[in-house]
């Protein structure tokens, strides 16, 4: 709702593309947290904790991790499809690879460390999607 609020005060109209960009800002968030879940799935069963990847458990909560990158992937094609956007816009496809490759050791991996750096390079990897599309959606 702030979203389309925001956008109709800018331009005075409606339109659903800015959601968008919006739900895959909303769905990497969403992935940071759930690195982070699955991270701490032990612990947090152990200490009643009751965390979204405690109640799916690690395979599950791994495979949601996927659908929220391949989700947040789908809308930004989309987006940047639908828009004229100028190349620079599509450079916040760039964290695909970090992103794909912290999801791909969040799957072989539960040594907490390790974990802990996925957890970073996937909320900075996020950081630079958001800086990359602004970037891009500037010179549009």
């Amino acid at each position: 709702l702030g979203v389309l609020g925001t956008y109709y005060l800018h331009v005075q109209q409606l339109s659903w593309l800015p959601l968008l960009p919006a739900a895959v800002c909303g769905l990497l968030a969403t992935a940071v947290l759930n690195v982070n879940n699955v991270r701490d799935i032990e612990s947090d069963a152990r200490n009643g904790k009751i965390t979204l990847a405690v109640r799916l458990g690690r395979e599950n909560a791994i495979n949601y991790h996927w659908a929220l990158l391949g989700l947040a992937l789908l809308l930004t094609l989309i987006y940047l499809a639908v828009l004229p956007v100028p190349l620079i816009g599509w450079s916040c496809l760039l964290v695909a690879k970090p992103l794909t490759d912290a999801a791909r050791t969040l799957r072989h991996t539960r040594d907490g460390e390790i974990l802990t750096g996925m957890l970073k390079k996937t909320a900075i990897s996020t950081l630079f999607y958001s800086v990359l599309l602004s970037i891009g959606l500037a010179f549009f």
